[in-house]
């Protein structure tokens, strides 16, 4: 059985991602791909078994914001001259007291 290629638009496609996140995934070999023609193919195949791990993020898989976060850390501290909501306030954000 032949194998059938694609062109990075129609794996972008059938991924649901921009081409050139295709082009990046080519750059770093996450995606085989050959030069047919003078231009990039990549077998469906491939296509087929990278669609697993892109699934979608759903809110329960991202861990809620606490106060021992790394990013808590960092709220406010890129302000300058008090200017607008910053460290002071992250505590009333978050429900905490300080």
């Amino acid at each position: 059985m032949a194998a059938r290629w694609l062109t990075p638009a129609e794996a972008a496609r059938k991924l649901g991602v921009s081409e050139s996140t295709v082009w990046r995934f080519l750059r770093r070999e996450q995606l085989p791909s050959v030069k047919l023609g003078g231009r990039r193919r990549i077998p469906a195949s491939a296509v087929g078994q990278l669609v697993r791990p892109l699934r979608p993020v759903k809110a329960e898989d991202i861990p809620p914001l606490t106060l021992e976060s790394s990013l808590f850390a960092l709220a406010g501290r890129f302000r300058s001259r008090a200017a607008g909501p910053g460290a002071s306030d992250k505590h009333r954000h978050l429900g905490a007291k300080h």
